[in-house]
């Protein structure tokens, strides 16, 4: 993989590139406020689970067939025009070359000859199918592990989770304010914006 940066120098290690990558999104998104160091151990646990797990082992046919189907059949047409539902009903001539192309991924082949900027990286909804597949792979082998490593707290995006859970819970705190407590109450409001990144 390669990704050129603001000035012309094409970076092609693991290392330069995961550090220019978290300088870029350090800087979008910087505060002027104080901000309290998150504890390095806090995730100790998590990381440690996480690393005995086969999450970019590359995906056999089953499992790529499989994620192009869960794609609704006229979303997100590459740049020829081809949606989901071509690469399903012709999978049988084109599966060879597909499914190299998604296990080259997987092993850490350089998809593309063409040098990246930060630039072509864009949301979901603005990519192509074969994208999207790489997305839903990786999504599909995180998804029952959720539970083990997100916080019960977290409560929206998660399968099995309301956020209307939390809006009850804010609800009936704020109707017991008046209650009598040692300490007395006090409620913040958060101003969450960006995508929960920062918060203000």
């Amino acid at each position: 993989m390669k990704i050129k940066i603001v000035n012309g120098v094409t970076l092609t290690t693991i290392e330069d590139i995961g550090e220019n990558v978290m300088l870029d999104f350090t800087e979008l998104y910087q505060s002027t406020s104080q901000v309290t160091p998150v504890d390095s151990n806090l995730f100790a646990d998590e990381r440690s689970y996480i690393s005995t797990l086969s999450l970019t082992q590359a995906p056999d046919e089953i499992e790529i067939l499989s994620a192009f189907q869960s794609i609704f059949p006229n979303k997100a047409p590459s740049p020829y025009g081809f949606s989901s539902s071509f690469y399903v009903n012709c999978w049988d001539i084109i599966k060879k070359e597909v499914i190299l192309t998604i296990q080259s991924f997987f092993l850490g082949d350089d998809l593309g000859k063409e040098k990246i900027t930060l630039d072509n990286f864009h949301p979901i909804s603005l990519t192509t199918v074969i994208s999207k597949v790489l997305s839903k792979l990786i999504v599909n082998r995180l998804q029952p592990l959720f539970s083990k490593i997100i916080s019960p707290h977290q409560s929206t995006f998660i399968k099995g989770r309301e956020i209307a859970d939390n809006i009850l819970l804010a609800q009936e705190m704020i109707e017991n304010m008046d209650k009598k407590c040692r300490g007395e109450n006090m409620v913040f409001k958060l101003d969450i914006k960006e995508a929960f990144d920062t918060i203000s």
